[in-house]
């Protein structure tokens, strides 16, 4: 384990010598493959870390990562690989640094051994075995299968067999991480370059695996990869005390974390935020709600109105920050948004708001950025709008109502319950926004203010019974520019 750690401290180093260019600066071809910041070690709660886009739980021994489906049809060499990898072969693509991911498969205690020498080696792969699951929304379900499922074996005529891939590792050749350089991270086909690799007879042939069509959604479905560990640790699966230094700092000395919130407290801290309303409301709360109905907690900021025998036609509420955001130098804000339950999302917004001005509603203000989902009717999906106010004249910077339907009318896209992770990247020129991983947009935001507080905020229309979203894992952290 030791050997692991020194080695996940050289991947960090390696990882954070990378750069992020401002975002009104010309971007090349490789730039706008993955605008993603420098990874941080960033604890969210008891167990639960945030290394780059990997969510890893120490207790339960698993690393997440969201991406998306790169095929779904055809012969591959990789369950996945990151963007800009072999795409032409690969069933998925995930958001995360081939760096980052190894690093966070070493922290969870697993050890990799590979060996292979060559791609379609055919000796077996050496190293800790993990259990692979994918999930995506499908209609109104999650689907959750083993990875395996979603390959098919063409000499068998039916789904891989069910196994535990092997943590093989990739390989530093002449100082250079090979995995960094070819972007693959779980193969099929025996590949030293992979961090991942399949343990069966077949991965020595690139002609046995193709795409399960049969169960893999269409292409761009937004999926979360979980992989799990098998077995126990072979030295604990806590972090190392380093390693929680820097969770605490970031990796960077130049960068930093300014603003995280978890809400692990059971209560809001009024040291760091106040309640907004605006409007004639029949029934409110801002409070912070445990949502895991288990012995673990999850606690979580709820938001709640209820608008029955109302007159006013849009009311709001939310929180504010205490500490504003200085983003004349880049700044990555996320946080994760979850809809809840509703029936009925007509008529419904929520969503996080820059204003440099304390205010009630920001969106009453002459100059403010909004991030919101908008319930479409007849309310069971959303629609995405990024706004920009500047002196009072309101700019719609990016907006998605999701595919046309048969009609040619746009029904908005399906959002089920649970967390989403939103994220914007923002400096003086210009902003990219996220979400579950996948860049929805970039644009110039002309805004006259530089620094602002931050609102979580939602809206209701009248005469509407109980609507509560929640909030929760806010995190601001400084970005280093070239």
């Amino acid at each position: 384990m030791r050997n692991n750690l020194i080695f996940a401290f050289i991947l960090m180093a390696l990882s954070i010598t990378c750069t992020y260019k401002a975002i009104g600066e010309p971007q090349s071809p490789s730039d706008t493959q993955s605008q993603t910041p420098s990874p941080k070690v960033v604890k969210l709660k008891e167990n639960l870390y945030k290394i780059g886009e990997v969510t890893v739980d120490t207790k339960k021994r698993e690393a997440s990562i969201h991406g998306w489906v790169n095929m779904n049809v055809g012969l591959i060499e990789y369950l996945a690989c990151s963007a800009g990898g072999k795409l032409h072969e690969s069933v998925l693509v995930l958001d995360v640094k081939p760096t980052i991911l190894q690093v966070a498969l070493i922290l969870l205690g697993l050890e990799a051994e590979g060996d292979f020498q060559y791609q379609g080696d055919p000796n077996p792969p050496k190293g800790d075995p993990v259990e692979i699951w994918v999930e995506w929304n499908q209609e109104e379900e999650k689907k959750l299968l083993r990875a395996e499922d979603m390959i098919l074996d063409n000499k068998k005529g039916k789904p891989m067999e069910h196994t535990n891939w092997v943590f093989t590792g990739s390989v530093i050749h002449e100082g250079r991480f090979i995995a960094e350089m070819e972007k693959s991270l779980i193969a099929t086909y025996h590949d030293p370059a992979a961090i991942l690799n399949n343990p069966l007879p077949e991965g020595a042939d690139d002609t046995v695996y193709s795409v399960n069509s049969n169960l893999v959604p269409q292409r761009g479905t937004p999926i979360t990869l979980t992989i799990k560990a098998i077995g126990e640790p072979k030295s604990g699966s806590a972090l190392p005390p380093e390693i929680e230094i820097l969770a605490g700092k970031g990796l960077d000395k130049k960068e930093g974390v300014l603003v995280q919130e978890n809400f692990d407290e059971g209560a809001l801290d009024i040291t760091r935020w106040n309640v907004t309303r605006d409007g004639d409301l029949n029934q409110f709360a801002v409070d912070v709600q445990d949502v895991e109905p288990t012995t673990e907690k999850d606690y979580r900021l709820r938001v709640m109105v209820n608008t029955l025998e109302t007159s006013d036609l849009v009311k709001y509420l939310g929180v504010r920050s205490i500490q504003t955001v200085d983003f004349s130098k880049a700044k990555e804000i996320s946080f994760d948004l979850d809809w809840n339950n509703q029936q009925d999302r007509t008529s419904l917004t929520a969503g996080l708001y820059i204003c440099p001005l304390k205010s009630d509603n920001p969106k009453t203000e002459k100059d403010f950025l909004g991030f919101e989902w908008v319930g479409v009717p007849p309310g069971k999906n959303i629609c995405t709008n990024l706004w920009a106010s500047v002196n009072g004249v309101i700019n719609q910077l990016y907006t998605d109502s999701g595919p046309p339907n048969e009609n040619g009318s746009r029904d908005g896209w399906l959002v089920l319950p649970g967390n989403h992770r939103i994220k914007l990247l923002l400096d003086s020129n210009g902003i990219r926004v996220w979400a579950d991983s996948k860049q929805l947009c970039y644009a110039l935001h002309s805004l006259s203010f530089t620094s602002g507080y931050l609102y979580l905020q939602m809206s209701s229309g009248a005469n509407y019974s109980d609507r509560e979203v929640y909030f929760d894992n806010i995190v601001v952290t400084a970005v280093g520019t070239q």
